[in-house]
């Protein structure tokens, strides 16, 4: 008990136990150290004579605490973790400090490699009756603030729940707060301006986030070792009073993250260090911007002069500010600087600055003023020059404008050196020489977003440079990081276009596709997302550029879908990267690298790819990367790999990391949703695989327009789990929609429309609409033989389908013909030991009358099934239930009661134990166990 008598910055009593004492609250131990303080100082006493005034009477003797939620809440020991406690996946490593709202430790993040602050806020401060709802409040506030990224603001990772307290895990900072520093030596006041503007802009970033941080002091201001300034300890930060969204709903840890207007707390708490406090909080006026802004003025009128500018009673009301001001006997204060101050400490918060932005401008042109003032004698010939000079110095400044304007056009223009006139005819050239009679629709119907794309960086390098050189609204720091990512999505864009200079026939195939998906500029004019984005030393910048031009390659190789030569340029990334020693860049390499194993099906190695690049990209807190990364391996671990619950978990880690990443676009939430979708079909939930590809849907049509491939890759999705839950005419309907949008994209002889004819007609035959499937997939065949010729592999998967529709309807002779000739492809372009080469081989065996044959083909299968795919994989449980079917026709009972069981265990471990098709399995097997 006796901890909670403890002492704020400059050794008084601290807030929550100058508040306890004030209400009757403390022991008698307690008491007694309190007193000991209070004989020797006059300002805590002062402090408590004016929370006493302030305490309603009702009040004194609850021992409460400072609201949270809608109503008072009572305090109650906290549990002290010790080094080696788990809170989730942390482990507390030692107590960094205390608070009134909680305590922090620090902890270490196994799943990040690093360290963290780990902030518990009190269990007493969730009452029994409010718990809920308190904790989920708290928990959006901290997602609001998790929002927030800029430099001067610390760092808030993850929020979540432990044993009833809600917790914060941060960014742990090396340093000491802004007291220390100050103490630490004499500082400039230029010096302690220049680190408290670094502290106003944090909160400047938090009042436009719609937040009030409500305790600012220099005790909640880091100072790094390196200098670095950042704002912390938002245990009293609020989400403002103007906004109006409902709070009481559950919590919902998938939920996107509400935006800074969307919580609401009760106005009137006396929350905040008192010596700090504006005038009107101590008459239960709510926190807002102005009252930061004043706390703000206090701490660095008292970090420059000393003391703080009032006394604790004018602060209460006791007597009028004026009075209770404070004579410095040391005047540090910059003469430009009294101006400032004194209306940031007006008493009435309408007399205060705007905003911190305006109080921050004018501190800083008045500390420029201060550095430049000098004694200065006008005569009348000094007047008479300035007058002469005025005019041109406004001719001058004029000049001035129009040629930073003509750079940042010229800027802007560099991408024409990529795609101009010259480029435009080599494409089509390019094209048109493969002979495909869709070489000349296609080359129309990707130039269009080669435009739109070219367009768009001219337009962004545009605006980055009049942000920073005309307008004056971006930093040098936030001008690099535009640059850096303009020039990275150039040369991606290069790469593209080299590889379309000199297009074969799956080139051409791809090029529509990969126009409309290269990476959009957008992020390289957004604030948030650039500050998100790790910057490369500038020193060796070439190095960097270099690396992302092998990168871009790979992208563009793979876009084009030339994986075989893509891999080996991005494994020369790789190599590069790493020897770099730069983690971003290691992390990029790795992504694009697992991303190209992905493409050709060598899943183990994408998935040690991925987990390489995410461990990178959380070295480099290149959050945005790390997302990407992860939703990825929802794809590879949880629908390739098979892993379907491993998959779940980095869905539930892709949402926690889209929920924290500033600026997060709704498409990366479309992506997640896509990715998942594959994961829960496969187990065959396919309700929910409907409703992740309908949201996707929805968001990829009102973000990028019914005519992207993303959104006809959406329909298709949302097409299959339908025909998957027998919603067959919905399906079709779905596929009837794709089918029109590709046909706008890519004309109607391209392959991609003969996919979407393939999966139409896979619907009609689920139907029973035999007659209606067969022209549906003979007008695919004829695509894929004019654009691909008639030994592709794609040809191989149509003729394969069209088969067994044959088979169904009873032309046995035609399906047989159909089947023999699918398989002879198979094997000519594939090889004799390939998975669709058991797939044919699988199909065919149903044919044959003769059943020794059947047999024969359906031992070959399996031995192939098993060594390309593995024992436990779903077509090899395809070839055992066939073949037990065969052999329990022959009599074979004991036997294909064996080969029975096995696909049964395959089945459960694929699709579950509770799937259809396991149950069916089950009930079958039982009919021929029975005795």
């Amino acid at each position: 008990m006796a901890e909670r008598v403890t002492l704020a910055g400059g050794g008084c009593l601290a807030e929550h136990t100058l508040d306890a004492l004030s209400r009757g609250c403390l022991s008698a131990s307690e008491q007694a150290a309190a007193a000991l303080h209070l004989d020797v100082c006059d300002e805590c006493r002062r402090l408590l004579a004016a929370l006493a005034r302030v305490v309603d009477s009702a009040e004194a003797g609850t021992c409460e605490t400072p609201e949270i939620g809608e109503r008072r809440v009572v305090a109650g020991p906290q549990p002290r973790l010790t080094a080696g406690s788990r809170v989730g996946r942390y482990t507390v490593l030692h107590v960094v400090g205390a608070g009134a709202m909680g305590t922090v430790y620090a902890a270490y993040d196994p799943e990040l490699d690093r360290r963290v602050a780990l902030k518990l806020v009190h269990h007493g401060l969730l009452s029994d009756a409010t718990r809920e709802t308190a904790a989920a409040r708290l928990l959006r506030e901290a997602q609001a603030l998790a929002r927030l990224s800029h430099p001067n603001v610390i760092a808030v990772f993850d929020a979540g729940r432990f044993e009833g307290q809600v917790f914060l895990a941060m960014e742990f900072v090396e340093g000491g707060t802004l007291r220390q520093w100050l103490a630490a030596e004499r500082r400039s006041p230029a010096a302690i301006i220049e680190c408290f503007v670094a502290a106003g802009r944090a909160l400047a970033a938090l009042h436009g986030a719609g937040l009030v941080h409500r305790d600012f002091k220099p005790e909640n201001v880091l100072v790094s070792a390196d200098g670095r300034v950042q704002v912390s300890d938002f245990g009293l930060a609020r989400v403002t009073p103007t906004a109006s969204a409902a709070i009481d709903r559950p919590f919902d840890p998938a939920r996107p993250l509400p935006g800074g207007n969307e919580a609401v707390t009760r106005t009137g708490a006396l929350l905040g260090t008192p010596a700090y406090m504006a005038p009107e909080l101590w008459q239960g006026a709510p926190a807002d911007a102005r009252s930061d802004q004043f706390a703000f003025c206090v701490a660095l009128y008292e970090a420059l002069q000393g003391a703080r500018p009032f006394t604790a009673a004018a602060l209460a009301g006791e007597v009028e500010a004026a009075a209770g001001l404070v004579a410095a006997p040391d005047d540090r204060l910059p003469a430009g600087l009294r101006r400032p101050l004194a209306i940031g400490l007006a008493r009435a918060p309408e007399d205060r600055h705007a905003s911190m932005h305006a109080l921050l401008a004018e501190l800083e042109r008045g500390l420029a003023g201060a550095r430049r003032r000098r004694p200065l004698v006008i005569g009348a010939a000094a007047i008479v020059a300035v007058g002469l000079g005025a005019w041109g110095w406004q001719h001058a400044r004029e000049r001035d404008h129009d040629r930073r304007l003509a750079a940042c056009t010229a800027a802007g223009a560099r991408i024409d050196e990529v795609w101009g006139e010259a480029a435009r005819a080599e494409v089509e050239r390019s094209f048109l020489v493969t002979g495909k009679p869709f070489a000349a629709t296609t080359f129309a119907r990707t130039t269009p977003w080669l435009d739109r794309w070219a367009a768009a960086w001219r337009g962004a390098a545009t605006t980055a440079c009049r942000a920073h050189t005309v307008d004056a609204a971006w930093d040098a720091d936030l001008r690099a990081r535009a640059e850096d990512c303009l020039d990275e999505a150039r040369a991606g864009f290069t790469a593209l276009v080299d590889e379309l200079r000199d297009a074969d026939v799956v080139a051409l195939t791809q090029a529509t596709d990969a126009a409309a998906e290269l990476a959009p500029v957008d992020a390289c004019v957004e604030p948030a997302a650039l500050r998100e984005r790790p910057l490369l030393p500038h020193a060796r910048r070439g190095e960097a550029q270099a690396i992302r031009r092998r990168l871009a390659r790979a992208r563009s190789l793979q876009a084009v879908g030339d994986y075989a030569a893509a891999l080996p340029v991005a494994h020369e990334a790789v190599g590069a990267a790493r020897a770099s020693g730069w983690p971003a860049l290691v992390a990029e390499a790795e992504f694009r690298a697992a991303g190209l194993h992905e493409k050709r099906g060598d899943y183990p190695a994408a998935e040690a790819g991925l987990l390489r690049a995410l461990t990178a990209a959380e070295s480099a807190r290149a959050r945005g990367l790390a997302l990407a990364i992860t939703t990825d391996l929802v794809y590879v671990v949880g629908y390739a790999a098979a892993r379907h619950a491993e998959g779940r978990v980095w869905a539930r880690s892709a949402r926690t990391l889209l929920a924290l990443l500033p600026g997060a676009s709704p498409l990366e939430q479309a992506h997640l949703d896509s990715r998942l979708a594959a994961v829960v079909d496969v187990v065959g939930a396919y309700d929910e695989a409907a409703s992740l590809h309908s949201r996707a849907l929805a968001v990829r049509e009102a973000a990028l327009g019914p005519s992207h491939p993303d959104v006809v890759r959406s329909l298709v999705g949302l097409a299959a789990a339908r025909q998957a839950l027998g919603e067959l005419d919905a399906a079709a309907g779905l596929y009837e929609r794709a089918l029109a949008v590709q046909e706008r994209l890519f004309g109607a002889e391209h392959p991609d429309i003969a996919l979407i004819l393939h999966n139409l007609a896979g619907v009609r035959y689920g139907a029973g609409a035999l007659d209606e499937a067969v022209p549906l997939y003979e007008r695919a065949l004829a695509i894929q033989e004019r654009a691909l010729g008639p030994d592709h592999p794609g040809v191989a998967e149509t003729l394969h389908d069209l088969a067994v529709t044959h088979r169904a309807r009873g032309a046995s002779a035609e399906s047989l013909r159909l089947q023999t000739r699918a398989l002879a492809l198979y094997e000519r372009a594939l090889g004799p030991e390939h998975p669709r080469v058991a797939s044919s081989l699988n199909s065919m065996a149903l044919l044959v009358d003769d059943p020794d044959e059947a047999q024969r083909l359906f031992v070959r299968a399996l031995a192939i099934s098993e060594k390309a795919l593995g024992p436990g994989h779903r077509e090899v449980g395809d070839v055992l239930y066939n073949l037990a079917s065969l052999r329990r026709e022959a009599g074979a009972t004991a036997e294909a009661i064996e080969l029975l069981r096995r696909s049964l265990a395959i089945y459960a471990a694929a699709l579950g134990p509770q799937h259809p098709d396991v149950r069916e399995i089950e009930a079958e097997l039982a009919r021929m166990e029975a005795p």
